[in-house]
Order: C-alpha cells, then sequence, then structure tokens
C-alpha cells in the first residue's frame, strides 16, 4: 500500500467515525491544527479529543488487528493526557469501536475480536472528561 492510499484511507476511516458519533446524538469537530487527535466530539456537558485509526488491508494481521501505537517505530502509546478514546475503523467491512484509551493500556493493538463489546459509541459518555 502506497503512502497516499494510507491517507485515504485514514480520511475514509474519519468519516466513518464522524457518521457514526453524529448517529449517537454528539456534535463533532475536525480540529484546524494536529494536536495529537483527529476528532472533538461534544455534548452539551463534556468534550472528548479521539483519535482514529483505520485500516483497510487484506494482510493476516490487519484483519485480526489495528495498531494504535504512535511514533517513527510505533513504540510511543498514547495516554489520557493525549486523547480520550479510540475510534477504530475497518473500512472494508465497516466495522467500527470506540474504546477508551483507559482500556489500552500499555498495548500497541486493539483486536478486532473485541468489536462487540466496544460498538456503542455511548461508551464515550461513560468516559469523565471536563467540560469543553
Amino acid at each position: 500500500m502506497g503512502e497516499q492510499d494510507g491517507r485515504v484511507i485514514g480520511e475514509i476511516g474519519v468519516a466513518m467515525a464522524v457518521e457514526r458519533l453524529l448517529r449517537a446524538g454528539f456534535y463533532v469537530a475536525v480540529p484546524i491544527v494536529d494536536d495529537g487527535y483527529d476528532l472533538l466530539a461534544f455534548d452539551s456537558r463534556r468534550c472528548w479529543r479521539i483519535q482514529v485509526k483505520a485500516s483497510a488491508s487484506s494482510s493476516r494481521w490487519a484483519r485480526t488487528r489495528i495498531r494504535i501505537a504512535r511514533g517513527q517505530n510505533r513504540d510511543i502509546r498514547y495516554s489520557p493526557k493525549h486523547v480520550d478514546a479510540f475510534i477504530a475503523v475497518n473500512t472494508t467491512k465497516h466495522i467500527v469501536m470506540c474504546v477508551p484509551v483507559y482500556a489500552t493500556k500499555g498495548r500497541r493493538w486493539l483486536n478486532w475480536s473485541e468489536a462487540d463489546k466496544w460498538q456503542d459509541m455511548g461508551v464515550l459518555r461513560r468516559i469523565k472528561q471536563q467540560r469543553c
């Protein structure tokens, strides 16, 4: 997969995440400046920083998991200082899951087998966050 293809997949993933958040009743904003997260989701009381991870690869690993670590060597893990939740998107299977960052502590990957546990976008409302 080329670099351009990866960017397109990422943009499709963000669009799918926005659509799912809007259907769940959230307002959504796309930051103009890269501040370490892809989207802001909010309601009348709270604001959440969302990092979107997207995959469309047909490789064996991409079908079973998606990388959530970042950095040049992909060894830096996100923490609640960076984001509040991940929205992982499989653009070929149309699977979307919302995983709180605290549930990924120490992990580099999310497994698609856990998608049933995290498909409800209401999981955001259970994450405590400061007012916008």
